[in-house]
This record gives C-alpha cells, structure tokens and sequence, in this order.
C-alpha cells in the first residue's frame, strides 16, 4: 500500500518549499512547447471500496505535442490523448489537450465552452486565483520553489469533495511532471489517481525525470542538456 507521503503533489510542494526562487524566468521555461516534444508517464489508480475488491490499474502514458492549430486567431498546440480508457485522465492533465501560452504568463486549455486560464507563473509568491468552474474546480493555489531548477506547484481547489486533493507540479526546462488526485481519510488513501513522470524528449533529446531531479548523480547527455536549455532562455 502506498503511504501518503509517498503520493501526495502537495506535501512533495511543501518539502520543496523553502525560500522563494528569486531568480528571474520565463513562464514558457516551464513547459518547452515544440511539435514532436512528448513527455511519458506512470499512471496508476488505485480505488478502496467498501463490500468489493481493491480496484488497481496501471498504464504507461506517452503524450506527444502533435501540431499546432489556429482557432479564433489564437496558435494552440495540440498534444496527443491515451490509447487507453482505464483508468481515466484527471481533468486537468495535457494528454489531449490543446493549450497555449497567453501574454501574461498564464497556461490557457481549451475546452468544451472555452478557454481556462488553468496554470498561472506570472508571480513567484504563493496566491491564489479563480479560474472558470471546470470539473467543480473553481479556485487554483500556485507557488513557485527554489533550487536548481524551479519548481511550479498548483492546488486545485473549490470543489464539493471533501478529503480530496487535485496538485500539479512542473519542473522548469521540463514540463508538467506528476499530478494527481487523491482522496484520505486514514494514513494510506482511499482513492488515488496519479501520473508520476518517467522521461521526457526534447528538440528530440532523451531526457530520463530523474536526471532531472538529481542533476549530482547524471552524464553529460541528459543533465547537460538541460543546463544547455536553461542558458539558452
């Protein structure tokens, strides 16, 4: 069984926290938008319920930045969905979404009704902000960590759910890294559906997460590309 410190976005944020980043960036920094750039993850589901068997699933999702595509003026790229319908896709994740990045720093998805203004790194404090009522959703905490590479965090929030947690971190120069939604009542969850990020290939370089993570521990091909990345930006 998973521990809860194991699993949860939020408590990974809070660990990370410490001191503000201070250094200046790009909100764009934080997910390298390129047609072809892609990003794999470990999905897994897990499900307690009562009179019945644990419910478990696991899949790997890749998601690839399609193309691009201009709708009502506005450029989005358009990032490939999963070829599984087990388990779902928690609502806020990219895998087939179409995005885009607006002049004030906000990550906007398009959905059914419109745009959303979802992921926000115009500001290096922690705050909150509301966001248009998506899946009951109607409220976002962000804050960003220091560190080698920056670490962007987001609460989602608002909805009727108690017990519930939906987080998202991104890991600057690499994107969208694990994101989760979890629902605890004791020390181990009750529900908990999550992606936890594996590797990722950009401008068509490999690069394994926990290279990411651990910049100490890896070779030139991977961790140097990254260092090459942030010195580009």
């Amino acid at each position: 069984m998973l521990a809860r410190t194991a699993v949860t976005i939020t408590l990974l944020a809070a660990v990370c926290f410490g001191q503000l980043a201070a250094q200046e960036y790009r909100p764009e920094d934080f997910l390298p938008l390129a047609v072809g750039n892609s990003w794999t993850y470990r999905h897994s589901y897990m499900e307690m319920r009562e009179d019945a068997p644990l419910l478990e699933a696991e899949q790997e999702l890749t998601t690839v930045v399609t193309g691009t595509e201009v709708i009502d003026g506005q450029t989005y790229y358009v990032f490939s969905g999963p070829e599984y319908t087990f388990p779902p896709i928690p609502w806020f994740s990219l895998a087939g979404k179409k995005v885009r990045w607006a002049d004030d720093g906000a990550l906007m998805v398009l959905r059914l009704g419109g745009e959303v203004a979802l992921f926000r790194f115009d500001v290096q404090e922690p705050r909150q902000y509301p966001i248009t009522s998506t899946e009951s959703d109607t409220l976002v905490r962000s804050f960003i960590t220091s560190g080698r590479v920056l670490l962007a965090s987001f609460d989602l929030m608002g909805h009727n759910a108690p017990g519930e947690d939906r987080g998202v971190f991104f890991r600057q120069f690499y994107g969208m890294a694990g994101h989760a939604i979890s629902v605890w009542f004791t020390d181990v969850p009750d529900f908990m559906n999550k992606l936890d990020p594996i590797r990722a290939v950009l401008d068509g370089r490999a690069i394994e997460y926990i290279d990411a993570v651990r910049p100490t521990a890896v070779s030139a091909s991977s961790w140097g590309r990254l260092k090459v990345l942030r010195h580009r930006y």
